[in-house]
């Protein structure tokens, strides 16, 4: 290879991802880097634990006797946030939810959980 050449090798994939589309689609890819990193942080600190983000990169290659065609297709995946799970039970209807355990009495027989209404009064 020639020295004057050696300016517009695509030798690596890095490489590659500068140079594609005047380099637009790198600075793409790493504004999008940097917002499922922000997005992982924010989801740590609102909810703790830990978090995973993903960034897919498809590079697809179209190749036939004129040169090769290339495309770059990104897809990201965010953290999700945690599934809240509560336990009701099946009211006396039959068809309704309600949060009264069937399987256990209640102090305030007739109150609404045990809540008093209207400044105490029940």
């Amino acid at each position: 290879m020639a020295a004057d050449d050696r300016a517009y090798a695509l030798p690596t994939l890095a490489r590659l991802i500068e140079a594609h589309n005047n380099g637009d689609d790198h600075a793409l890819m790493t504004e999008k880097m940097r917002e499922v990193i922000s997005r992982c942080s924010d989801h740590i600190q609102e909810h703790g634990g830990t978090a995973k983000g993903e960034i897919t990169i498809k590079v697809t290659f179209a190749v036939d006797a004129k040169g090769v065609d290339v495309a770059m297709e990104t897809k990201l995946a965010y953290p999700k946030p945690p599934i809240v799970k509560d336990r009701y039970f099946v009211s006396d209807k039959g068809d309704e939810l309600t949060m009264k355990n069937p399987n256990k009495g209640t102090m305030f027989e007739g109150d609404d959980l045990g809540r008093r209404r209207n400044g105490g009064a029940s």
